[in-house]
Parts: C-alpha cells; sequence; structure tokens
C-alpha cells in the first residue's frame, strides 16, 4: 500500500479519528504516527472537524434504568430471605403492576402510534478517488422533527441547471429515500423531510447524485452519484 499518496492518507486518518479503521491495517496506521508528523496533523485535523460536528449533537439524558443497572453492578444490593408479609408485599406489588400495565396498554391502543425517534447518525461522504468531500450529522428530537447537519469539506461547482440531492439507503432492498438539496459550499442546518425520518433508523448509508434544478423529478436518483458513505450510530 503506498503510504504516500495524499487521498490515501486523508482517507485514514479519517477512518482512524471515526474508529472504522480496525485491526492490523489501524495498527500500521498507529506505527506510522509514531514517525510522521505530518501524519498526525491530519489526524489532528479530523478530529478538529468531527468534534465540531459532534458538539452540534444535543445530548441525550440516559433512562434511568441505566443508572439503576450501574449502581447494581457497582454496588449490588444485599439479599436477605423475604418473609411473610414480604412475600405478601410482593404479590400485592405485582398485582399493582398489572393493573397499570393495563391502564397504561389500554392508553396506548387508544393513541395514534408516535413516530420512533431514532438516534443521530453521522457520515463522511467521499467521492470516486476516496477524496473526503462532506461531514453530515443526522439528529432527530422529540417534537421539533429532524434534522440534517453538514459541513462541506471541498465546495462543489454546479451549473445553473444542476442540483445535489443527499439519498437515505435504507438496509435490505429498500429504494433511496430523498433527504433534501444540499448547497455546494459551507455549512448549515436544514429539516430533513417526513419521509426520509421515517427511515432513518433503517437506513446504512448515504449518497449524493447530481440532479435537475430543484431535485429528482421522479422521486428516485437520476443523475450519476458523486458522493457517497456509511452511516454511524453515535
Amino acid at each position: 500500500m503506498n503510504y504516500s499518496d495524499p487521498q490515501l492518507r486523508q482517507r485514514l486518518a479519517g477512518e482512524y479519528v471515526l474508529g472504522t479503521l480496525r485491526g492490523r491495517a489501524r495498527r500500521r496506521f498507529e506505527r506510522l504516527l509514531l514517525d510522521e508528523s505530518a501524519l498526525r496533523r491530519l489526524v489532528e485535523d479530523w478530529e478538529m472537524k468531527l468534534n465540531l460536528l459532534a458538539e452540534s449533537i444535543p445530548p441525550v439524558q440516559p433512562p434511568e434504568r441505566v443508572w439503576r443497572a450501574i449502581q447494581a453492578r457497582i454496588a449490588p444490593a444485599r439479599t436477605e430471605a423475604p418473609g411473610w408479609w414480604n412475600r405478601l408485599a410482593l404479590w400485592r406489588a405485582l398485582a399493582a403492576a398489572a393493573l397499570l400495565a393495563g391502564v397504561v396498554l389500554g392508553i396506548q391502543l387508544a393513541r395514534p402510534p408516535a413516530l420512533e425517534i431514532p438516534p443521530a447518525r453521522v457520515a463522511v461522504l467521499t467521492g470516486a478517488q476516496g477524496q473526503p468531500a462532506w461531514l453530515l450529522a443526522l439528529v432527530a428530537k422529540p417534537g421539533e422533527g429532524a434534522s440534517l447537519r453538514f459541513t462541506a469539506l471541498q465546495p462543489q461547482v454546479l451549473g445553473p441547471d444542476q442540483s445535489l440531492e443527499l439519498w437515505l439507503i435504507p438496509g435490505g432492498e429498500g429504494a433511496p429515500v430523498s433527504a433534501g438539496l444540499l448547497p455546494p459550499s459551507g455549512s448549515g442546518t436544514q429539516p430533513l423531510p417526513a419521509a426520509a425520518w421515517h427511515v432513518l433508523g433503517r437506513a446504512r448509508a448515504v449518497a449524493v447524485s447530481l440532479e435537475p434544478k430543484g431535485g429528482s423529478p421522479t422521486g428516485a436518483p437520476t443523475g450519476p452519484v458523486l458522493f457517497q458513505g456509511v452511516l454511524m450510530t453515535l
């Protein structure tokens, strides 16, 4: 492998910071880092770019059950043989819980199904030669819908009648779903279409195609795919 290739070095540095460079390839890259200050600077640049992207994603409060599991692991409760009254209290608690569960289930069945909030997803989009071109973050918030946050690493030149359209690629045999248009340069945030939000949890990759002005007229990619990347869950 030609480690002097600038595009290869960029790609390996990005994969190293993202954690997708694994096994022997990662160990070889870490040995190169020991001797090459220029390669360490590439890694630092990627860390800065990805940290800025990660800081724009709102924090998520862990569920209470996570804290209970941690507490149980570091300080397990003492177990004693229960007496007759304790066993009775247990059955009373179970009966009350069953009653409460029935009430909650009835309420849930009466409500329309809520849209599941998928976890935040990030991706680095690369071109045909492996050069990084975009940083993307797809974030959903309860009650606020989902948004696309993007940073162009390499500005693109478009004709007056052309647009760049982002597509979510579901796993399996699902068809690509449009996630909106991308400006050719800069960074920002824009709403994610509802159709894309519905498949965000199942999406495995993203791609950008060249389309007519305003986006694909058919609801599916019609032009060449210029950039693509794998979605990773934060």
